[in-house]
């Protein structure tokens, strides 16, 4: 590795941890400063790969500096959560969800703030399709419309899960 490399491992490291200890010591409002410090230096690294010009950068680097953007990114989503921004905080997990469309935490987590803002459809489907049931949003009607209609007593003679 090259001395800059591990410098910018260990800054990456203490932000990471920075904002996860204060989240924990419940000042999410002082935790969005090192998030945002990280997602800041993650998007330089990502940059210098893309151009070539840090010694040694290839595509399986730049993926793995995509993969701790989308972290940080899902990260911050989490702490606007807490600071009840609500609408920043679904923005901010949509774009974790655009940078890593295949990681769980992202999707998790965005389906969550999907359904915490009472799109409880839209969060079912996406989390579905994340998982692999290519179902969607009309389909979870349906399938929401009989489950009710199973808990209410009033399904179809002969219908079955």
């Amino acid at each position: 590795k090259e001395e800059g490399e591990g410098c910018e491992s260990v800054v990456v490291n203490a932000l990471k941890y920075k904002a996860e200890a204060l989240v924990a010591l419940e000042r999410a409002d002082e935790a969005l400063q090192p998030l945002d410090d990280l997602i800041r230096l993650v998007r330089a690294g990502i940059a210098q790969c893309g151009a070539g010009t840090s010694p040694g950068s290839d595509a399986a680097q730049t993926q793995e500096l995509q993969r701790g953007l989308s972290e940080a990114v899902c990260n911050r989503s989490l702490v606007l959560a807490c600071l009840d921004r609500h609408a920043a905080a679904l923005s901010s997990a949509k774009h974790a969800l655009e940078l890593a469309p295949h990681s769980a935490a992202a999707a998790y987590n965005h389906s969550l703030l999907l359904w915490q803002q009472g799109q409880k459809l839209e969060a079912s489907s996406q989390w579905m399709r994340h998982r692999g049931f290519q179902q969607d949003l009309a389909a979870c009607r349906r399938h929401h419309s009989r489950a009710l209609q199973h808990l209410n007593g009033t399904a179809p003679a002969g219908w079955f899960w």
